[in-house]
């Protein structure tokens, strides 16, 4: 189970002739503050050039430590110790509470355009994505999770460990450097159809609200990564460290001097 867990957000207001301006808005899944903008080490300069126009929250905490219930939490406005939605999956949270205005809701029903592709609740559709109150609910075409053979390899490997009864579906590297284009992975495919819609949607003149996540920043191209020195070795063991408190010394910016 995840102790910490963070989302990043991202909304962008594209200008429009109406008072209502357009609005793209982007979660990245367990992205932590690693940007250049907060101060990391991560090589990430067109996050660090928007940034600088926009306005930047220096202490902004996730809802819950757990995905399902932190999604829910963020589009309902709604605190998970007042919902009790406090799982991954949050499963049913709709007829939980079918009164509750959601913000894709909130956006259809004042005149906007709600387009919704990718990760912006737990799941890709179904009830739990809430799609009757989206204009349109689509699902980008699957990329792969993987590029090179030996991550699959790997993968493979972390597999045949498990015991028989936990087999299944076992992730394998966090991360790969590889020559595939963007659009070869899950998150370049959504990126592609959600650079589509801005284009077709930006020609029209109802306002749109376009939501278009990020489930992870792992597989990626043309990415620089300020390398690391130290060996896994030479790091700190935390497990023995209370879940709820880490120092500062442990913090990973800390961990690459």
């Amino acid at each position: 189970m995840k102790i910490l867990s963070s989302l990043l957000l991202l909304c962008v207001l594209i200008p429009i002739q109406a008072k209502q301006p357009n609005i793209l808005f982007i979660a990245v899944d367990d992205l932590r503050p690693e940007l250049g903008s907060y101060g990391s080490r991560a090589v990430t300069p067109n996050i660090d050039k928007f940034a600088k126009s926009a306005l930047q929250f220096d202490r902004a905490y996730c809802n819950q430590a757990v995905c399902g219930a932190s999604r829910v939490s963020l589009m309902t406005g709604l605190y998970p110790e007042f919902t009790k939605e406090r799982t991954y999956h949050v499963t049913d949270w709709r007829k939980r509470w079918a009164g509750v205005t959601t913000l894709n809701q909130h956006f259809k029903a004042n005149g906007y355009t709600t387009i919704g592709l990718g990760k912006v609740y737990h799941g890709s559709g179904g009830a739990g994505v809430d799609p009757d109150n989206w204009t349109t609910w689509d699902k980008p075409s699957q990329g792969k999770e993987y590029a090179n053979p030996e991550s699959f390899e790997a993968q493979k490997q972390a597999q045949a460990t498990r015991p028989p009864r936990k087999r299944g579906k076992h992730r394998g590297p966090s991360t790969e450097a590889s020559k595939a284009g963007d659009d070869f992975h899950h998150d370049g495919q959504r990126a592609k159809l959600g650079s589509e819609y801005i284009q077709k949607l930006s020609k029209e003149k109802k306002p749109f609200f376009l939501s278009s996540p990020r489930k992870s920043t792992g597989s990626c191209t043309n990415v620089r990564i300020s390398p690391c020195r130290k060996t896994l070795a030479s790091l700190p063991d935390i497990r023995t460290m209370p879940e709820t408190v880490l120092p500062e010394r442990f913090m990973p910016t800390r961990m690459c001097p």
